[in-house]
């Protein structure tokens, strides 16, 4: 037994127990961010905001309200986007009374995020995934095979709908930025003027002090998929100029600050942040950063184009919701076929031709191309537009290193 200056005496066995349970807690604690690491030396994980382990990250979804009790037959479980909902429900009853006795479709609206952890760790075995964008999809494959399989989890994907992400703004802002992007120090370049006023203001970019700062909105990349949207349309502008950039640049760094530093709010899904932007007004928010799909349920719902207006970044993204089938290597042939079945369902003319008015997303047949058209044509002076310029998705590992750029930067990490 050792003295302490005290004068008593110390446990140096249960002091040294002590510590060395202090240090395996916080070694535990790190690894709980940094996850897998799959690139060389370690240094990022494969996947910067989940655990190494199957989180819970999201409470099992029961049923949709409006999906019809399940009939006899095998069970399709469904991971879907919760942008498709209403739609995607609709189209369910109608397979599964027409499948009744064979195969029932039984849906479960998941994040993105959550939805790949939960197939990756087997917590769910879906028949088919339908996240947010096709970058999921390569991503899931991506994390698959870091775990030592060799065999593909995806084994085909089709997609069953698109949309476009936008700025959605006041009618006056509208006007000045129209007239920003068209000068040659911002044509094409949406990320720059955003990063200018986000830095110096409106007073010094667009003439207009009494706007003051740069206020904007968009959703918390990690968890939506338009704000991480953002990030790879911001890297995708600066490599025009300069292919290669790497995805941690100090200009690219640079602007993403300038950009997140007028963020007010990062709300959990695209359709809260544009809920927010309208609750706020223009004197407390100039931009939402969302998807038109959302801005055309805006204007199905009343929203007046004399209020609002939707601007498209130049060069923008075509989101492409994809359904995969998924397998493990062990698929039942008669649910693989069931799962092909809805998938040709979702994409059949009477189907798609209902997606637009249902949820405002584009459909993919290109026979139902005039009905974009049509619907556009009719709020023309809100801003919507057919054709858009678009740009390139970088791989699934760019768009990770951006999300961990901006977590460690704007996200608390």
């Amino acid at each position: 037994m050792a003295t302490d200056a005290g004068g008593g005496r110390t446990n140096w066995g249960v002091t040294l127990g002590c510590m060395a349970l202090v240090l395996v807690g916080g070694l535990l604690l790190v690894r709980d961010f940094q996850g897998r690491a799959n690139r060389a030396g370690g240094s990022r994980p494969s996947d910067p905001l989940v655990t190494s382990e199957p989180a819970a990250q999201h409470e099992p979804a029961a049923p949709p309200a409006s999906q019809e009790p399940l009939g006899k037959g095998q069970r399709l479980l469904v991971y879907y986007e919760r942008s498709a909902r209403g739609w995607i429900e609709e189209a369910a009853n109608e397979f599964n009374r027409q499948h009744d006795g064979r195969w029932q479709v039984e849906l479960s609206a998941q994040p993105s995020r959550g939805g790949k952890q939960d197939i990756l760790y087997g917590k769910a075995e879906p028949v088919l995934w339908g996240p947010a964008d096709a970058y999921w999809i390569e991503k899931l494959e991506r994390d698959w095979r870091s775990q030592g399989h060799s065999g593909d989890l995806i084994r085909e994907s089709e997609t069953i709908a698109q949309t476009r992400l936008v700025l959605v703004t006041w009618t006056d802002r509208a006007a000045v930025l129209q007239g920003l992007m068209q000068q040659p120090a911002y044509r094409g370049q949406t990320w720059k003027l955003l990063a200018d006023l986000g830095a110096r203001g409106w007073g010094a970019v667009a003439g207009k002090p009494e706007w003051g700062d740069l206020k904007l909105l968009h959703s918390q990349p990690t968890l939506s998929n338009s704000g991480q949207t953002a990030l790879w349309l911001l890297l995708a502008e600066l490599r025009r100029a300069t292919p290669g950039l790497p995805a941690t640049a100090a200009l690219l760094r640079q602007r993403l600050d300038a950009i997140e530093g007028a963020v007010q709010d990062y709300p959990e899904t695209t359709s809260k942040a544009l809920e927010a932007f309208f609750s706020a007004g223009p004197g407390a928010v100039d931009i939402c950063l969302a998807y038109e799909a959302n801005a055309v349920k805006q204007l199905k719902a009343g929203a007046s184009s004399a209020d609002f207006a939707v601007l498209y970044p130049s060069p923008t993204s075509s989101e492409e919701l994809p359904l995969a089938l998924l397998d493990r290597g062990s698929l039942d042939p008669d649910l693989a076929a069931g799962g092909r079945a809805f998938v040709a369902y979702l994409r059949s003319p009477a189907v798609q031709g209902r997606l637009l008015a249902a949820t405002g997303l584009r459909p993919v047949l290109p026979e139902l191309r005039s009905d974009v058209t049509k619907t556009f044509e009719t709020w023309a002076a809100a801003g919507l537009r057919v054709e858009t310029p678009l740009a390139r998705r970088p791989p699934a590992a760019d768009i990770d290193a951006l999300l961990y750029l901006w977590h460690q930067r704007h996200g608390g990490g």
